[in-house]
């Protein structure tokens, strides 16, 4: 192979291989990379004859590192520190630290409302939130800290459970929760567990829908109907009162995910230890231990 050949191999490409080699195949790659799988074999395919070698063996039960898949995957990774050195750097530079908090709605509510515990006087860093639906890709370095409902399977990411969070509905104190019609989300919002739960188990009708899960909670405030919410939010309403049992299907663990290379970061390890214990210290509100 010429020289010149190497000069093609992008960056984007070794992402991709690493994802692959880390993951142990294409499907598990595409979960973690947003790259679909027949993509990644491509891109793997491209990469292979760009190096005039096998880097994986692939059988039923995945993809297998070669021997030159092993050393391509130690250089990527040198590869892959350096980029994230630079990117960090170039964050730096262009102003104060700041670390990256991805959540969902209503995990992102409750950090902000204890923001005393988590940034303290003398802190060198900012903190960005990062309200999403979809988890964002920590190992693309999209997030610093996220806090996700199940364990991290990617190999590049490290993890701790901090709470249980359990589900149930809510109305407002002075009405008949169980005779209300039930508010729902819609859009990009309806992807959650709850929302997908409700959509297939109510047992009358939806007469309100939103796309703004504040929205929601604004409406079951208001008393014109119920409304699926964390016991970490419904519980800790004074307006609210639970309208029926704990919603067991809905109940998951939460996880505080940092990536393997960033943990040991001084900005991130201290924010990412802040949350973990404000959220110890409401773990029976969490798990739905606390009813108001």
């Amino acid at each position: 192979m010429l020289v010149s050949d190497l000069k093609d191999i992008e960056w984007s490409d070794l992402r991709l291989f690493i994802a692959v080699a880390r993951n142990g195949g294409l499907g598990p790659a595409a979960r973690v990379s947003s790259v679909s799988a027949p993509t990644l074999g491509r891109r793997v395919a491209v990469l292979e004859r760009q190096l005039g070698m096998r880097l994986f063996l692939k059988s039923r039960e995945g993809y297998t590192l070669t021997e030159g898949g092993r050393r391509l995957l130690g250089h990527a990774q040198e590869v892959e520190a350096a980029v994230a050195g630079i990117t960090r750097w170039r964050s730096e530079t262009a102003g104060p630290l700041a670390v990256r908090i991805s959540a969902g709605h209503w995990m992102t509510r409750f950090l902000a409302r204890h923001i005393g515990a988590i940034r303290l006087d003398g802190d060198d860093w900012t903190l960005d939130f990062v309200t999403a639906h979809a988890r964002l890709d920590i190992g693309r370095r999209e997030a610093d800290i996220g806090i996700r409902n199940r364990r991290p399977d990617e190999r590049s990411l490290a993890g701790r459970r901090v709470a249980t969070v359990a589900f149930a509905a809510y109305a407002t104190r002075d009405s008949d929760g169980a005779a209300l019609p039930w508010i729902g989300l819609a859009g990009d919002a309806a992807v959650t567990p709850s929302a997908q739960w409700l959509a297939r188990e109510a047992d009358a009708p939806i007469a309100y829908r939103c796309t703004d899960p504040g929205t929601l909670l604004d409406l079951a405030r208001g008393g014109v109907g119920r409304a699926v919410l964390p016991c970490l939010v419904g519980d800790a309403d004074p307006q609210l009162v639970r309208a029926g049992g704990l919603i067991t299907p809905l109940t998951s663990e939460q996880w505080l995910v940092t990536h393997h290379d960033d943990r040991h970061d001084a900005s991130i390890h201290a924010t990412a230890g802040r949350i973990a214990k404000l959220i110890g210290s409401s773990k029976r509100l969490f798990a739905g231990d606390e009813p108001n």
